[in-house]
């Protein structure tokens, strides 16, 4: 979360406070990465559902609350290093 506190404005300075905000809404969305790999765009959090086998039962067992990350890009080499 960005908060941004604009003080001492005048009535006459709105529209100059308002294409202020959006310059740093833009520098905020295009240009600063924060805690990620320049390579992978984005990265998609999905819940699924995994089939097991159980033993002692001999039945299809389905576990619950299983996480997978999907990304758009790919960069192995510096994931893994």
């Amino acid at each position: 979360m960005v908060r941004i506190r604009l003080r001492n404005l005048r009535d006459e300075e709105d529209e100059s406070a308002v294409s202020l905000l959006k310059e740093c809404e833009d520098s905020i969305l295009n240009e600063i990465l924060l805690k990620g790999i320049p390579d992978i765009y984005k990265v998609y959090a999905k819940k699924y559902t995994e089939v097991e086998f159980c033993r002692q039962s001999g039945e299809l067992v389905e576990t619950h609350d299983n996480w997978m990350l999907e990304t758009d890009g790919v960069c192995l080499r510096t994931i893994l290093t």
